[in-house]
Parts: structure tokens; sequence; C-alpha cells
């Protein structure tokens, strides 16, 4: 995986374990997923201990992930790039996590939209992004068993 498309993974698996918490993350995506993204974001505060800039970064995506995600993609880059052995770990880790779906569904007016449904996810990531002006019977996640 390129550095670009490795960063973005990152930052795409960690923003909603920061942004919402462990707690409500476990009830999202399951202990497992939970756990993995932790120890991604645990290597990444190990990896950065002596970079007083990418440290900081990693302190203030964990209080606004939104604002601060650009900062920890562009260094995260960076480091990618000039440290094979720490991409070959962080890309490990990211696909320790399982796919990734993501799903976005913008409309005028809807009725009986679903985002995604499945029968199981074992692992991997899901992420609806719906917006509509109108819309009647709208699910983001219809999912029968999780983990």
């Amino acid at each position: 995986m390129d550095p670009i498309t490795l960063a973005g993974a990152v930052t795409s698996i960690l923003a909603p374990l920061v942004a919402k918490g462990a707690k409500v993350f476990v009830k999202e995506a399951g202990q497992v997923a939970c756990d993995k993204a932790q120890g991604l974001l645990d290597r990444l505060k190990q990896h950065f201990g002596d970079d007083q800039e990418a440290s900081t970064a990693i302190t203030s995506f964990e209080g606004n992930p939104v604002r601060y995600r650009p900062v920890v993609e562009d260094i995260l880059q960076s480091k990618l790039s000039n440290d094979d052995a720490f991409a070959s770990q962080i890309a490990a880790l990211v696909e320790e996590m399982g796919p990734t779906l993501e799903v976005i569904q913008r409309m005028d007016r809807a009725e009986g939209v679903v985002g995604v449904k499945a029968r199981e996810l074992k692992s991997g990531r899901v992420k609806v992004d719906q917006k509509f002006k109108q819309g009647t019977n709208i699910v983001g996640a219809d999912i029968d068993k999780l983990g």
C-alpha cells in the first residue's frame, strides 16, 4: 500500500475511536476491532515518541480528529515514505483490521433506502454516510450478526 493510501487508512480507522471513545467504538465495531485500533494508535505513539511535532499532532488528533486529521496524515505520509520497516508494520496492522466498506448516499428524496445490509460481518469496518433532504424508512446499516 502506498504511503498516501496507508496514511488515509490509518486515520480512517482511528478517527471513530478517538472521536467517540472506546466504549462507543466497541458497541459499533466490536471489542476485537477496538483492541486492534487501539493497538494501532499505541504503535503510532510509540514510534512518534521522540518526535515532538508528531507526538503533538497525535495528541491533538485525539482531542479533535476532524481538525488534526490532515496534519496527522501529512506526518504519517512522510514517516511511511522514509521508513520501510515502519510502513510494513503499519500496513500489517491495518490489514489485520479486515476489509473496509464505506457507503456514501446523497439524495434529494429517498424512500426505503438501506446503506448496508449484511447477514454477518466478522471483521472490518463499515461506514455509512447518508444525507437526504427528504426521506422515509431510511436504514444506515442492517447487520444480523456482528463479530
